[in-house]
């Protein structure tokens, strides 16, 4: 099955100095991203969401987000720390 037909589970949310709002919209980011590199050798990724082309209407550009592929009891766990001065938002999720 595709990555982009299977669903993203939501583990854990760390949100320092962020709104509910901010993190909804880094969390639909973290999906879209891990869409794009699950099919991929790629253990690690980053990006910029000022090049996302929602990023400034939706309130989340000038955020770095660092994407980490990890094995845990045999599963595979996807790690998204989102950085802007001042804010810092770790999601972490799988693939169900």
């Amino acid at each position: 099955m595709s990555s982009r037909n299977r669903i993203k589970i939501v583990e854990d949310i760390t949100a320092d100095n962020a709104s509910a709002r901010v993190v909804d919209h880094l969390v639909d980011v973290l999906g879209y991203a891990i869409e794009r590199i699950a099919p991929t050798l790629a253990r690690s990724a980053e990006f910029r969401l000022e090049d996302f082309a929602t990023a400034r209407r939706r309130g989340i550009d000038g955020f770095v987000l660092e994407l980490r592929r990890e094995r845990e009891d045999d599963r595979e766990v996807w790690i998204g720390e989102f950085e802007k001065p001042g804010q810092h938002i770790r999601i972490r999720a799988a693939l169900g």
